[in-house]
């Protein structure tokens, strides 16, 4: 039933994501792609498609170099490896809503799929001086990408696949007048 609204959003998307501008931050990307492909993105009850896997932090901080993977593990079970160092934690779903806690601290799902998995804290964003989203990618999509390369490929992945869907709409809204048509005369 998401196909219809999806692509809806997809005609706006595509006519709308012309260029990403310049921003500084990469809280200041994410509050402009995030809108933009939230309707892509899964539940946090679509647990394939973040648990068990290694997904690497992504930092706009100068000088940022530490490899940082997180993994959820089923049963709650959540593994921080800091280059190599483990520490164990847990995570859970709250109130099967599009929530998480993990490690005691409270996250609304941003953005989740097969490369991403963006949490954004709950909380007022203007009073906390912490970062908004914890964004964390596939480990062997990210590994090699600066974060702007990451927001980049972001933006430019969905901006494909709108357009993509755009296509195949247009495709089957041909097929079915045509099929009308022929079957009128």
């Amino acid at each position: 039933m998401q196909f219809f609204p999806r692509i809806l959003d997809s005609l706006t998307i595509g006519g709308q994501q012309q260029a990403l501008p310049t921003k500084d931050t990469l809280d200041e990307y994410l509050d402009i792609i995030l809108p933009q492909i939230s309707s892509w993105g899964e539940d946090i009850r679509e647990e394939p498609f973040f648990v068990g896997r290694n997904w690497m932090e992504v930092r706009d901080t100068d000088g940022f170099s530490d490899v940082i993977l997180h993994i959820f593990n089923e049963g709650g079970e959540y593994l921080k490896i800091k280059n190599g160092d483990i520490k164990r934690g847990s995570w859970q779903q709250l109130n099967n809503q599009n929530q998480i806690v993990l490690d005691m601290t409270l996250y609304n799902l941003g953005f989740l799929d097969g490369n991403y998995f963006i949490l954004m804290k709950h909380g007022n964003h203007l009073r906390n001086v912490d970062k908004k989203y914890f964004v964390m990618g596939n480990e062997r999509l990210v590994a090699s990408l600066t974060w702007r390369e990451v927001v980049e490929h972001m933006h430019t992945s969905y901006k494909e696949g709108s357009n993509a869907v755009i296509i195949i709409a247009t495709l089957i809204l041909i097929v079915i007048a045509a099929f009308v048509i022929f079957s009128i005369f």
